[in-house]
């Protein structure tokens, strides 16, 4: 029995021993790595100190071989061209524009109903919601009013977004066919959208 509790104090012992010796290698690493980083930044500080750059080393660079300075340069014929489509007149703009509006009539017309509504049903909610519409009312009546607005309120913000899905199918409908978006934009703001 003693001999195994001296065998384990050897072996804690050596233990011991062997981590104070991996200690020291540790921190004498962490001490070179540090002043190899110091050596390295103190040369380069010393290295960039030293460059100097002047108009001949600029003058060095590559020239190209397509066009001296006095040239102007040209595009070549490898590279395409590309050209936005654009309408040339106002003539043209006001054909596009009656083009489209024949394209789009069913899509504007239903959008054109639904703001229609949209705004009926604002307009009423306003009136019907307006501070002065409490007055008078008990408690419990102005509760159940404010409810009521809220309801309708909420009825409303759906109506604004059935707009907004019937403007995007015309977008939609106006990309497939190829109509420019600028004159799709105009149409649409002339029936009343983007919605307030």
């Amino acid at each position: 029995m003693k001999i195994a509790a001296k065998i384990a104090a050897a072996a804690c012992l050596l233990a011991i021993v062997s981590g104070f010796a991996d200690a020291q290698s540790l921190a004498d690493a962490a001490r070179k790595a540090e002043e190899h980083k110091k050596s390295a930044t103190a040369a380069d500080t010393k290295k960039d100190a030293k460059t100097v750059y002047t108009n001949k080393d600029l003058d060095t660079a590559p020239e190209s071989s397509s066009a001296t300075p006095s040239e102007p340069s040209t595009p070549s014929d490898k590279a395409p061209l590309v050209v936005s489509p654009t309408i040339a007149s106002d003539d043209a703009y006001a054909s596009e524009r009656q083009q489209a509006r024949k394209a789009l009539a069913s899509g504007l017309t239903q959008t054109r109903t639904r703001i229609a509504t949209y705004t009926r049903q604002l307009e009423t909610l306003g009136t019907m919601c307006a501070p002065e519409s409490y007055d008078g009312l008990s408690m419990r009546a102005a509760a159940n009013h404010r409810q009521l607005c809220n309801q309708r309120r909420n009825e409303v913000d759906g109506l604004k977004k059935v707009v907004d899905v019937y403007a995007g199918a015309v977008e939609e409908q106006a990309r497939v066919k190829g109509i420019l978006p600028g004159i799709t934009r105009d149409l649409l703001k002339e029936i009343g959208w983007p919605l307030p």
